[in-house]
């Protein structure tokens, strides 16, 4: 599925779409395997591999037509959050390892459409608060469509923990000024969004 917003760079309406598809490089559906020696360790291993051919077997193109609608492009800032830590809940321990980290490698998904992933941060190590400073361009079809927010902890070795989730119009977060969002196990985290307007006129 492509969504509409891959071909902002084209007018809004109809618009004919050709896709030329060509393949040159087949790889075999099985496995093989090798067994080897590992003189330095002396031990044996398996090394698995497949077959691939180079022969130009796939060459044509597609046309269709399709309706594109407006669409707007929305900077969203992201500027930094705090986790709660308190009586409550507390972020102490969600990381302890072999490596004596007890605090959770921080960072935040967008959603949008709400639930669809659209973007992420990198990772803060160790710590209570997410510092770094985001920008996304944001591309939607109507000018106050809800976006999604998720923060979690980064986990090497198991899935990810959740740790809020956020959802809400891009009206709420649109402005001049940051905007201070509190949910679940966050205690604060600073969003701003500034729309720039249809860009395919």
């Amino acid at each position: 599925m492509i969504p509409f917003y891959a071909f902002q760079k084209l007018k809004a309406g109809k618009q004919r779409i050709e896709v030329k598809i060509s393949q040159t490089k087949f790889c075999s559906a099985s496995e093989k395997s090798t067994h080897e020696v590992n003189e330095m360790f002396k031990d044996t291993t398996y090394r698995y591999f497949k077959n691939y051919t180079y022969k130009p077997m796939i060459s044509g193109t597609v046309s269709f037509t399709i309706n594109v609608p407006p669409i707007y492009k929305t900077v969203i800032y992201g500027e930094g959050l705090q986790l709660q830590n308190d009586s409550a809940w507390s972020p102490f321990g969600m990381d302890n390892t072999i490596w004596n980290f007890p605090y959770p490698d921080i960072y935040y998904t967008i959603y949008s459409p709400c639930e669809m992933y659209y973007a992420e941060t990198n990772f803060e190590k160790t710590t209570t608060s997410y510092d770094g400073k985001d920008t996304f361009n944001l591309y939607h079809y109507h000018p106050n469509d809800k976006i999604g927010i998720g923060v979690y902890d980064h986990d090497y070795w198991s899935r990810d923990d959740w740790m809020g989730s956020w959802e809400g119009s891009l009206e709420k977060i649109r402005g001049d000024y940051s905007q201070e969002l509190s949910f679940d196990h966050i205690k604060w985290f600073c969003i701003r969004a500034k729309t720039i307007g249809v860009i395919n006129k």
